[in-house]
């Protein structure tokens, strides 16, 4: 990552200062302030824990925004620099309360045996509320703010995670582990941001999610995904399967985009892509000196606004500016086109399975001889529990409720338990940190065909006389948007039983990995995450008192964590089950911020009434403070350009939706 110039601190403050205003912060009048009638009984299940470092139900208590002392933590401090081999699993969509283990009555008995095996964290938080920004925290540690990456690269998508941040696969390839990913990937698919580019000697897995492009097999959705034609892309095709590709691609783009069909130009290149399955056996899609083409992106500055890229997109659909070369060197690794999605999550098992037993084959062979074994680093982002919902049919009514979604999550579990049974039948068991969170909480919108949120209801944002309706899941930032289940296991290394109310995050996979490997943080730029080891194997209370809390699409930082203490410097609305829900977009500013205890109301029904002024001015302090730092050293521009469907991958551009075989 190239170093960008400081700016003078007055400056920085300034700008931090501009943004805390135009999101509710300190210093300006509310466009609109709520004091909050309660509106009736909520319906929510009580948490085992409350945040370790709370004061419960007094916001006045001095002792309120006292730190409490760090205890010994030997065993932490033992495991730095072991460099066991790291397993990293990232459920999609899948709420809290998909997790049998949290008590709300999800069919996961494998999930619910892996946490009794090891720590379940019942305040850990993905760090954004969609795919995307969410994976980009995994990889980096780093907030959206200073990736550029706050919202979605779509199968159009010129560009990716920007390539002058560094990715925890680069950080541990380069400390001599072995790095692959198994699953979905979505952090840009064309040459240099492609995962073989990103660090990964191994790819196999989805560029995006399930429900892009057309698909073979019927799957499970509100409007299921169109099904591919097969007739080839010829100058004698039939005048229908041109009309399809033409109406596919432009449905597809509006309904992703949300957009209307009359709003969608017609240069579409004739191809309705398919969604396609990877399988990339070596770095930089095998190709000599992995040469990549295109500059770098830019380090931009606060004033690099939404606005100036909005400006710069219209550029270049204008024609005004060139659009940048994309090539296709990862095309000749595409193992299908369509991909078959009943047959995926078996095809993930085998991969994992073919994976561990190599690597752990060579750590023997290395052993044997005297030598340092190569450890290495598996991440797995499944692409269950994403709709739209696909399973082998002999999961169907698998599940306690005989439900679609539940025999998802049951394939789901499966796919876990598998690849724990790899690492035991391997031998490396004794010596693998195995972490398993969610991307996300659920998707709301997709009803019977979304998961569950457990006792995270958002009730104040569905009332009438609160928020005014729309969902509190994905794309928000209320509980359920970012509260995902969460498990780690380390045989022999974590205690078994144990449940654990310390406050995490995704932020915190590259600080605790690159610890135990060995690997110090760059020092170039600054990160967002801590190391969870003293929780994970000293049985440290927590390792943080705050957390902050991202929009979706622009990143800002909207809402916050203090202790067991929410607050809401803005909230808006999003399109609940079928679509209702507020139009356009209610969106409501909030001077002093909304506060909820969330150890006496996880379903945010009532925000507390006479807030102390030491706790509102912990909030601004810890808000600003985190703003300042964010855009007073380096971050970064991700370039977001849409092209056309030339852009997806394609297997065999002679068929309309490039099917690689007859």
């Amino acid at each position: 990552m190239v170093p960008r110039s400081l700016l003078p601190f007055a400056g920085v403050l300034a700008a931090a200062c501009v943004i805390l205003a135009a999101s509710g912060g300190v210093g300006v009048h509310a466009a609109r302030h709520h004091t909050h009638t309660p509106h009736g009984a909520h319906a929510s299940a009580s948490l085992s824990q409350i945040h370790p470092l709370s004061q419960v139900g007094n916001t006045h208590d001095p002792s309120l925004l006292e730190m409490p002392k760090a205890i010994p933590t030997p065993n932490a401090d033992a495991l730095r620099g072991t460099r066991p081999n790291l397993v990293y699993i990232m459920a999609d969509d899948s709420g809290y309360g998909d997790l049998g283990a949290n008590g709300f009555g999800a069919d996961t008995p494998f999930l619910d045996q892996l946490a009794a095996g090891g720590i379940r964290f019942t305040d850990f938080h993905s760090g954004s509320s969609i795919c995307t920004p969410s994976r980009a925290n995994v990889m980096t540690g780093r907030l959206g703010l200073r990736t550029g990456v706050t919202d979605l690269f779509w199968p159009e998508s010129l560009h990716g995670l920007p390539r002058n941040e560094t990715t925890l696969a680069e950080m541990l390839v380069a400390a001599k582990y072995h790095t692959a990913i198994v699953g979905k990937w979505h952090l840009g698919h064309v040459d240099g941001h492609h995962p073989s580019y990103r660090g990964f000697e191994e790819t196999f897995g989805l560029p995006w999610g399930p429900g892009d492009g057309c698909v073979d097999v019927p799957d499970f959705d509100l409007v299921p995904k169109p099904r591919c034609p097969k007739d080839p892309l010829l100058d004698g095709a039939p005048a229908a399967t041109r009309m399809f590709s033409l109406e596919y691609a432009q449905r597809d783009y509006a309904r992703t985009h949300g957009r209307s069909l009359s709003a969608i130009s017609l240069g579409y290149d004739g191809k309705a892509p398919a969604n396609l399955l990877y399988d990339v056996p070596g770095p930089n899609c095998q190709t000599e000196g992995g040469a990549v083409n295109g500059a770098e992106e830019l380090q931009q500055g606060p004033d690099e606004s939404v606005m100036e890229f909005e400006a710069r997109a219209k550029e270049y659909q204008e024609g005004r500016m060139p659009p940048p070369e994309v090539t296709k060197q990862c095309n000749q690794w595409i193992l299908e086109q369509p991909v078959n999605l009943t047959s995926l999550t078996d095809k993930y098992v085998a991969k994992s399975d073919s994976l561990i037993r190599r690597w752990a084959k060579e750590q023997q062979s290395a052993k044997a001889s005297g030598a340092e074994g190569k450890p290495f680093f598996l991440y797995v982002p499944l692409s269950h529990t994403h709709a739209p919902l696909f399973f082998d049919p002999r999961w169907t009514g698998s599940s306690k409720s005989k439900s679609i979604y539940g025999d998802t999550l049951r394939e789901m579990d499966y796919q876990v338990q598998a690849l724990y049974d790899s690492l035991k039948s391997a031998g490396v068991l004794d010596n693998t940190l195995i972490i398993y969170s969610s991307d996300n909480g659920p998707w709301e919108v997709m009803c019977q065909y979304g998961g569950s949120s457990g006792p995270f209801l958002g009730e104040w944002q569905k009332s009438a006389t609160g928020g005014g309706g729309g969902a509190t899941s994905k794309l928000t930032t209320w509980e359920a948007g970012h509260r995902v289940p969460s498990i780690a296991h380390w045989e022999g290394r974590i205690k078994p039983g144990q449940v654990s109310a310390a406050l995490g995050s995704h932020l915190d996979i590259v600080p605790t990995f690159l610890a135990l490997a060995g690997v110090p943080l760059p020092s170039d730029r600054q990160f967002d995450g801590v190391d969870l080891s003293p929780v994970l194997f000293d049985g440290a209370a927590s390792v943080r008192d705050h957390l902050f809390h991202a929009e979706y699409i622009n990143g800002n930082l909207t809402a916050m964590r203090f202790q067991q203490y929410k607050a809401y410097f803005k909230t808006y609305s999003v399109p609940s089950c079928n679509g209702t829900g507020p139009t356009p977009q209610h969106e409501i500013i909030h001077n002093p911020p909304l506060v909820f205890d969330l150890s006496q109301d996880p379903a945010e029904a009532k925000p507390l009434t006479n807030v102390a002024p030491a706790l509102l001015q912990k909030f601004d302090q810890l808000r600003l403070q985190k703003l300042a730092d964010i855009y007073s050293t380096p971050h970064t521009w991700a370039n977001m350009t849409l092209g056309t469907t030339s852009a997806w991958p394609c297997c065999n551009p002679n068929h309309v939706d490039c099917r690689c075989e007859d």
